[in-house]
C-alpha cells in the first residue's frame, strides 16, 4: 500500500484518490478495448454464435459459486443475474 500512497494513488484513509481512479477508469478502459478486439475480428455474426457456443459453459462456471461476488470477469446480463455469486451480492444467501 504504501507505494501506491507514493505515487499518490491511495490516500492516508486507504481510499483511492483522484488519480488513483483516473487511473483505475483508464486501465479498465484499456482492459475492455482489449478484450473486444477478438470479438470484433470475428465480426458481429460469428462473435454471436460463439457467445451462444460459450452460455453453457459460463452457465456452467457460475453456478459452482466459485466466481466471486463483484463479477471480475465482466459477465452481464441474465447470465450473470442467474448466477449464485450475483444472488449473493445482491444479499439473496440462498444462492437463488
Amino acid at each position: 500500500e504504501e507505494g501506491l500512497r507514493e505515487r499518490g494513488w491511495l490516500g492516508e484513509d486507504g481510499a483511492l484518490t483522484a488519480a488513483g481512479a483516473a487511473l483505475h477508469a483508464d486501465v479498465e478502459a484499456r482492459t475492455d478495448a482489449v478484450a473486444e478486439q477478438p470479438w470484433t475480428a470475428l465480426g458481429a455474426d460469428a462473435a454471436a454464435r460463439l457467445a451462444d457456443l460459450l452460455e453453457p459453459l459460463a452457465k456452467a462456471v457460475l453456478h459452482t459459486g466459485l466466481v466471486p461476488a463483484g463479477n471480475p470477469v465482466g459477465l452481464t446480463g441474465a447470465l450473470w443475474a442467474s448466477s449464485p455469486a450475483a444472488a449473493t451480492a445482491d444479499g439473496d444467501t440462498t444462492g437463488a
